[in-house]
């Protein structure tokens, strides 16, 4: 699975349903790093609150996105996002 935010393009390198999923960023300003996602969930931004700190992406917002595991699987939900 491959998803896009901002200029940043994420591939989901790993999953462990129910667990943890694994996501690599293959184009954009972080392109190379590695992210991992538990149970927990995440969100994504240039914010560096965020755990997916995104701050090169001048198309994504502070906090763009979050990850969250709903009933054994992972999902990306909008949070708003602006691209300011």
């Amino acid at each position: 699975m491959i998803f896009q935010l901002g200029l940043t393009e994420f591939r989901v390198v790993e999953f462990v349903e129910g667990a943890s999923c694994s996501l690599q960023v293959t184009d954009g300003p972080a392109k190379g790093k590695k992210y991992e996602v538990g149970k927990e969930g995440t969100g994504i931004g240039r914010d560096p609150e965020n755990y997916f700190a995104v701050p090169e992406d001048p198309q994504m917002s502070s906090h763009h996105a979050k990850i969250f595991l709903f009933q054994g699987h992972f999902f990306v939900q909008d949070e708003g996002s602006t691209n300011k």
